[in-house]
């Protein structure tokens, strides 16, 4: 057995590596992009420097939503051209078009930034935020991994390597709901209630959620839901008693509308970010209203199979790897730094599986290794000429395909619990 587990491991090991180098050499033209991007934005927080490159990222919004959290004007935030006017009058006119799309209880956890300057409140965002993501990677791989051990810390590295860098490079919050989330599933079985206190954080970006109702039910997890529950109905009481009810009602008549327009109507960079049917037919000029039919009946299909495949799972561990690719298929919102918890999981799965009985190793090691590699090759595919018309479709096949993986071939994993 021994001896086996030994060949398993040295041939997973050469099957990642292959499929790096192919990736590397598909990506060539792609990273020097991606390089640019991550090196300007790496000089900038090194020197603590407000430069504009750092200014026009994603973090701006959540800085300057603290900023108005703060002084009592967060009723900006929710009211699309006065906040893009707040912006440009405290970075410049040269500011790049942001708009803020989350719910008016995200700003209980956005205060604090308010206290410090752009430069080193990215910065705590996101040295916390990573401390957060490999808190949550922990927990997961304690609960996980089958039977083999954990993976080598520098195979990981390379795998997750694409997310980390990009993340930083575009200054989002995905390393704080991937640690989240891969820290409620690793704990929903032994620590229920902090599992759905962790899910209730998740009604921050919802979409994040979809399928979490699905799986708790299935799992008769019923002190999490509770749990969850209980969190968010705080979470909302408490920020309505703080910024009022008038946020709440904006964001439901204007930020959502807002949303819906951006959805439709924004182009370039912004559907390249995006792994979705949606996008693809987007960026193929294909009329919006048209793309957003054909991604919701995809997206129904998809829920459909994902219920079904997550209800039938025989381990804890498989029902978690069919919840994460299944989230990222269902929800017509979805982009690449959203990602963090299934590139964690795809990554172990590269790794650490086990392959019996007619499974295609190969495939699963490939596959999985694609998913990791997706936040490379997402923003940037369609800038590789030669390629750019398969790459425009790669990332939901990709993501198609690790979810059938996950669900059909027959990996020997451990259940998380005896």
């Amino acid at each position: 057995m021994q001896d086996n587990a030994a060949v398993h491991r040295a041939v997973t090991r050469r099957t990642v590596v292959f499929a790096i180098v192919c990736l590397l050499l598909l990506l060539s033209g792609s990273l020097g992009v991606w390089g640019a991007s991550f090196g300007d934005t790496a000089f900038s927080l090194i020197r603590l420097a407000e430069t504009d490159t750092l200014v026009n990222k994603d973090f701006v919004n959540y800085w300057f939503a603290a900023k108005l959290a703060v002084s009592g004007e967060h009723g900006l935030l929710f009211r699309p051209d006065a906040y893009f006017e707040g912006l440009q009058e405290q970075f410049g006119r040269d500011m790049e078009l942001r708009n803020w799309s989350y719910p008016p209880h995200a700003l209980l956890f956005l205060w604090p930034l308010a206290f410090l300057p752009y430069p080193l409140a990215y910065v705590a965002f996101q040295v916390l935020g990573f401390a957060v993501f490999v808190w949550g990677l922990v927990r997961f791989l304690a609960v996980s991994p089958p039977g083999g051990g954990l993976p080598d810390l520098p195979q990981v590295a390379i795998l997750l390597l694409p997310y980390v860098t990009t993340q930083i490079a575009v200054g989002q919050n995905g390393f704080w709901f991937a640690g989240i989330i891969l820290a409620a599933l690793a704990l929903r079985d032994t620590r229920p209630w902090i599992a759905g206190l962790l899910v209730a954080l998740l009604s921050v970006k919802p979409q994040l959620a979809v399928l979490v109702p699905v799986l708790f039910l299935v799992e008769r997890r019923w002190t999490a839901i509770f749990a969850a529950a209980t969190g968010i109905f705080v979470l909302l009481a408490l920020s309505a008693a703080i910024f009022g009810i008038e946020p709440f009602i904006l964001f439901a008549t204007v930020t959502l509308a807002d949303q819906t327009s951006v959805m439709t109507e924004w182009v370039g960079i912004f559907l390249r970010m995006m792994p979705t049917p949606f996008a693809f037919l987007r960026l193929l000029d294909v009329p919006a209203a048209l793309a957003v039919r054909v991604n919701l009946v995809y997206s129904a299909l998809m829920l459909v199979s994902a219920v079904i495949c997550i209800a039938r799972a025989d381990t804890d561990f498989r029902r978690s790897l069919v919840f994460l690719a299944g989230s990222a298929l269902v929800s017509p919102y979805f982009f690449f730094y959203d990602m963090g918890a299934l590139i964690a999981a795809a990554a172990l799965l590269a790794l650490v599986h086990r392959a019996i009985a007619g499974t295609g190793s190969f495939a699963v090691c490939l596959v999985a290794t694609l998913v990791c590699f997706l936040p490379w090759i997402m923003p940037v595919r369609a800038t590789v000429p030669f390629l750019s018309e398969l790459l425009l479709a790669l990332p939901f096949i990709v993501l198609f395909a690790f979810f059938w993986l996950t669900v059909s071939c027959r990996v020997a994993l451990a259940p998380s619990r005896p």
